[in-house]
């Protein structure tokens, strides 16, 4: 929190529903994505850096994406200056390196040359801009019930506008049913982006390597109720100092980036 005011993304949004004191040990600086977590999310990272330089290189030109992947690819493993180490880290691969990171990179072009022919039809002929950041102030109910303000921030993988605007988002997934369980995303980014601008037009997922390769999500008015409704829980809980650990213990592995700081398994002190 900076200026007074809380700042909510969906990522910290998702995150406290999942579990609380990770949440809070992850905002205080406390955890850090692991080397297994890193591996995960690479054919991801990898695929989106490719398409959003490729969308601001200006004059995106066929076969240029696919290309690009091997540098891309490189200089996020293997950083050469600050500027790369910075968005970096260690990558814990899987089995022989050699040939994992062979098969991230023959993934991600399969992903790219799929990708191409749905951005020039869907972006490239409008008016768009790839990772749209923002910042809307929203006034919400504080601890007292009198209107507080607070910030919805976030970063949006490719705005669009035909006529008005569109929101898209680049899942690097064979798992055609992972769209569905990050819908809560779609919903996050059209609530503030109506807040900033007006209501869009549509959120869709691109999903290239699915048989269904675009995927425009039903977002109904209930539904951005709803996630107002999260966001003001959400606030009312980091207000409150509310960051204890979940009962359960799903996803408490050593996968957790705040596994060693986690108070649920501070050994006792007598």
């Amino acid at each position: 929190m900076t200026d007074g005011l809380l700042k909510v993304s969906w990522s910290a949004l998702r995150m406290w529903e999942e579990c609380r004191q990770k949440q809070h040990l992850m905002w205080t600086g406390k955890g850090k994505a692991t080397d297994r977590m890193l591996r995960t999310y690479l054919p991801g990272t990898v695929a989106d850096l490719v398409m959003r330089e490729w969308l601001q290189s200006g004059d995106p030109q066929p076969g240029q994406m696919v290309e690009a992947v091997e540098e891309v690819f490189d200089r996020y493993v293997s950083p050469k200056t600050d500027a790369q180490k910075k968005d970096a880290g260690v990558v814990r691969w899987k089995g022989d390196p050699n040939k994992d990171k062979e098969s991230v990179k023959k993934f991600v072009r399969e992903l790219v040359v799929k990708l191409e022919p749905i951005l020039f039809d869907l972006v490239v002929p409008y008016d768009y801009q790839p990772e749209k950041s923002f910042s809307v102030r929203v006034n919400i109910p504080g601890l007292e019930g009198a209107p507080t303000p607070i910030l919805l921030r976030g970063g949006i993988d490719i705005v669009v506008r035909p006529k008005r605007f569109q929101l898209w988002d680049l899942k690097a997934t064979s798992d055609a049913s992972y769209v569905k369980k990050v819908l809560g995303q779609g919903v996050f980014y059209d609530l503030a982006w109506g807040l900033l601008f007006e209501p869009p037009e549509s959120f869709g997922f691109i999903v290239p390597m699915c048989a269904e390769t675009v995927v425009r999500a039903r977002i109904t008015e209930e539904d951005r109720t709803v996630m107002m409704s999260r966001v003001i829980s959400f606030a009312h809980a980091q207000w409150r100092g509310e960051w204890y650990p979940k009962v359960d213990d799903v996803g408490c592995n050593s996968w957790c980036p705040v596994s060693h700081a986690c108070e649920k398994f501070k050994a006792p002190t007598f």
